[in-house]
């Protein structure tokens, strides 16, 4: 592999890349710290449903789209099974399959599925990762849908 000829990988000891371009180090030690990162305001802020899942298949977070698809508010999701939150049997023994089988593997799994839904019938591509603690363990499976709409 050679010598890049892109700016962006030609940078000095001390510069910082940037969207923008490269920042000489005389400028970047005058940039303000960027602020705190807030994981819930990303994941708000994103056009995909989030959920976690603990192991008795129960949703312990919900992000706004997913309130926002679902019509109902966050403390009404949270708390909630699959079948709580009244999927067809046909979707909740999906979402109850691939949820066992990612705590039960520790490896990602997915699936689609056509969803009632209270704007109307969507298809939904939903991927399930684990969440593995310190020790090893699947803690949560955090899921991610996106639908066609």
């Amino acid at each position: 592999f050679g010598r890049s000829t892109c700016p962006l990988f030609q940078s000095r000891p001390g510069a910082a890349r940037t969207p923008g371009g490269v920042v000489p180090p005389s400028r970047v030690a005058r940039m303000p710290p960027p602020p705190p990162l807030d994981p819930a305001a990303v994941l708000d802020a994103l056009p995909v449903s989030v959920a976690r899942f603990d192991r008795d298949l129960r949703v312990t977070y919900a992000n706004r789209r997913l309130c926002d698809v679902l019509g109902r508010p966050p403390a009404a999701v949270v708390g909630q099974t699959c079948h709580d939150l009244g999927m067809t049997p046909d979707a909740w023994g999906d979402w109850c399959g691939v949820l066992e089988r990612v705590f039960a593997t520790g490896r990602p799994a997915g699936f689609e599925y056509a969803a009632k839904l209270p704007g109307g019938e969507r298809w939904v591509d939903t991927r399930c990762v684990p969440e593995v603690g310190p020790d090893g363990t699947v803690q949560a499976v955090l899921a991610v849908a996106l639908t066609n709409d």
